[in-house]
């Protein structure tokens, strides 16, 4: 957004709005945004923040138009703890356990499955 200032000389003077110049600042010092960040994940540089956007982008769109996936990127999810509260969830109804009967493993894969 443009802010226009109208000075007593009748000039007009156009500026960006400060949210625009401090992001655009930081795009320069290959900084992510702060307004960015409020509503994303944290990265050192913005360059690392596209690749990591990317990665997601990908992810999820192999996960809707090719099913859901054997094995995920946990990191690449924005809120992990929501994801696996869901996949409880979907255990619980599938199993027709009682939500506490549920218990999480963890396995560690070396290498590209």
């Amino acid at each position: 957004m443009l802010t226009i200032v109208f000075t007593e000389s009748l000039v007009v003077s156009l500026f960006p709005a400060q949210n625009l110049r401090d992001t655009l600042d930081s795009m320069y010092d290959a900084r992510v945004p702060k307004l960015w960040q409020k509503i994303s994940w944290d990265s050192s540089t913005i360059g690392f923040w596209y690749t990591e956007l990317l990665d997601r982008d990908t992810q999820f769109r192999s996960w809707v138009f090719g099913g859901r996936p054997n094995v995920f990127w946990m990191t690449g999810f924005f809120n992990p703890n929501g994801f696996l509260t869901a996949m409880r969830q979907v255990c619980i109804v599938w199993c027709g356990v009682v939500w506490c009967g549920v218990v999480w493993c963890g396995v560690v894969w070396c290498g590209v499955v």
